[in-house]
């Protein structure tokens, strides 16, 4: 199998393509992990293009990374990682991704990991409380932080441009384990 320098994400929506070309994919290049970094949003598209895409890009020699909210409350750390399991088996049958290790679960959603970032001038600025862990951040908890006269958009790209990596790692636990299974 031929060797590649690229790696293809596959994300859900738009706030996450915006985290992966903001956040993840300066951080893939400035450690010059891989040459060319890739980004498509798999949510919106048919699964047999998906399918399509993930099996022309494992034939090149690419490594194919899938990222997916994990969009549910668990009553325990048990359960929570059994719901993970079924996730990422019914991904890998879904999307005919070949290891576990290259399917990533933002706990709760993507959201979570912007916010575990936010350095604390950002906060401090917008009136948003700092907290010690964001893994029970969902979407809706998220915008709610999100000031008034401020769109979605405009909140998430002032995070990221108030983003601190090693801070987001320790109040993200899946946000760790993410960077950690790419090798960063």
């Amino acid at each position: 199998m031929p060797f590649c320098r690229e790696v293809y994400f596959f994300v859900e929506g738009d706030a996450d393509k915006r985290f992966f070309e903001r956040i993840i994919k300066k951080l893939i290049l400035k450690h010059q992990k891989y040459e060319i970094v890739h980004i498509h949003q798999w949510r919106q598209k048919k699964e047999e293009l998906v399918n399509n895409l993930i099996k022309k890009f494992l034939e090149k020699g690419c490594r194919v990374v899938f990222v997916r909210d994990y969009d549910k409350y668990a009553q325990n750390e048990e359960q929570l990682n059994n719901h993970i399991s079924r996730l990422k088996e019914e991904t890998m049958q879904k999307y005919k991704i070949k290891s576990k290790d290259d399917i990533f679960i933002a706990i709760q959603e993507i959201e979570s990991w912007y916010l575990a970032g936010a350095k604390k001038n950002f906060l401090k600025r917008h009136n948003i409380t700092s907290i010690e862990s964001t893994i029970n951040i969902n979407e809706k908890k998220f915008y709610k932080l999100k000031p008034k006269g401020m769109t979605k958009s405009e909140f998430l790209i002032e995070m990221t441009e108030n983003y601190d990596i090693k801070m987001a790692k320790k109040k993200n636990s899946s946000f760790e384990l993410f960077l950690e299974g790419i090798g960063l």
